[in-house]
């Protein structure tokens, strides 16, 4: 009669497969307890430990530096209490919620969602790709927690926080860079004022020495007033002083221009150093981008502006400008555009039941074993672990 039985290399090392099958059946309500036991023990310890998930997408176009930007600083303990406590009343009880610890768990919750992908880009034109305007489109925001109904909330209250930084760090690099730059300007305006007018005052002091020698020499009166003439410089002085009076006077019609120019760009630039100032000065002390922005509306109003002075009125309308799309990119763009998602356990039930199910098939077999292990030894037998041959005898 033929039997299949499994041999090692080391001989007398026989074990029948039969004898294997039968351990298995004799012991398989064991091997079932345990299994279902061990399933069990593994979905409570899971479901006690696990955690339930929420999502949803925020629609913000930023490019990849904003993005950046905001995320080295959103994990800050400080701008989180200062955001909680400022946003208590608007967003109800969020004393459960919590800022987690480490850059990596808060990478999980802000996820950039980008405008195209690496496999897209290559059809893309190269000024596309060189623009870094809104590249990334959103952000999915996802929160985690014990409670279903606090991971739910947690999304609404991580998206407004991500808006929040998002808005007080862009507004905190543009308005220290704003102000630099019409610091700077407000020098240079005022140096190029002081040169005009001493030009200004040489020339008109060059005209009354330039009229005294035409009266001292009236023979000339009238003298190559109508010629046409081309003259290198330094020889302008050999001119019939008629003719050298008639260009002096316009050299100060044109520094007369130029100082009225200079002067109305003086008023519109200490119009914009005075809004960067008191715009810094209100972002010093602002816990709140949203509410930031919305005194930022008012902030124009109190410049006091002259609007009867054309300059100053265009000051006042481009600062209206920067105001009204920076409400619509942050305020009226920037949202949920759909609320978050129904909480859902992680791990899922399905998985932990299959993954219990299977550490206990394997725990109940080996239990199996180890009550038989008499048995095997009685045989002089032992469970082969490697080379093994499928022989006929």
């Amino acid at each position: 009669m033929n039997s299949r039985v499994f041999q090692s290399e080391v001989e007398g090392d026989l074990i029948s497969l039969s004898d294997l099958i039968s351990t298995l059946l004799k012991e398989k309500f064991i091997i079932g307890i345990i299994a279902v036991s061990t399933a069990a023990i593994v979905l409570a310890i899971v479901w006690m430990i696990s955690s339930f998930t929420s999502s949803a997408y925020l629609q913000m176009g930023m490019s990849l530096a904003e993005f950046k930007r905001v995320q080295a600083v959103i994990g800050d303990p400080v701008r989180w209490e200062k955001f909680r406590k400022h946003h208590a009343a608007a967003l109800g009880d969020i004393e459960g919620i919590r800022l987690p610890a480490s850059q990596k768990a808060m990478s999980k919750i802000f996820e950039p969602v980008y405008a195209y992908t690496k496999a897209e880009s290559k059809n893309l034109p190269e000024s596309v790709l060189k623009s870094e305007t809104d590249y990334i489109t959103g952000i999915n925001v996802s929160y985690s927690d014990k409670d279903p109904l606090l991971a739910r909330r947690g999304v609404s209250v991580m998206s407004e926080f991500w808006r929040d930084i998002a808005i007080l760090g862009a507004y905190e690099e543009e308005i220290q860079s704003t102000y630099t730059k019409y610091s700077i300007n407000q020098r240079n305006i005022r140096n190029r004022i002081l040169a005009t007018n001493h030009e200004l005052n040489q020339l008109k002091k060059k005209k009354l020495d330039m009229m005294q020698i035409a009266a001292a020499y009236p023979g000339d009166k009238g003298a190559n007033i109508r010629q046409v003439i081309s003259i290198a410089d330094g020889s302008e002085k050999f001119l019939a002083p008629t003719t050298q009076l008639i260009a002096i006077e316009a050299g100060i019609v044109e520094k007369n221009q130029l100082l009225v120019e200079l002067v109305r760009q003086q008023e519109m630039n200490d119009a914009w150093l005075s809004y960067s100032a008191k715009s810094m000065a209100l972002l010093q002390k602002s816990d709140s981008g949203v509410a930031f922005l919305n005194e930022l509306q008012k902030l124009k109003n109190a410049l006091g502006l002259d609007l009867g002075n054309s300059a100053l009125e265009s000051v006042f309308n481009e600062i209206s400008q920067q105001n009204i799309s920076a409400a619509s990119k942050y305020l009226d763009q920037a949202r949920l555009l759909t609320g978050a998602s129904v909480a859902v356990r992680k791990p899922g039930l399905s998985f932990t039941v299959i993954a219990g199910l299977l550490l206990g098939l394997l725990l109940g077999v080996a239990y199996a074993f180890w009550l038989n292990r008499e048995r095997w030894s009685q045989a002089g037998s032992t469970i082969p672990s490697n080379n093994l041959m499928l022989q006929q005898a």
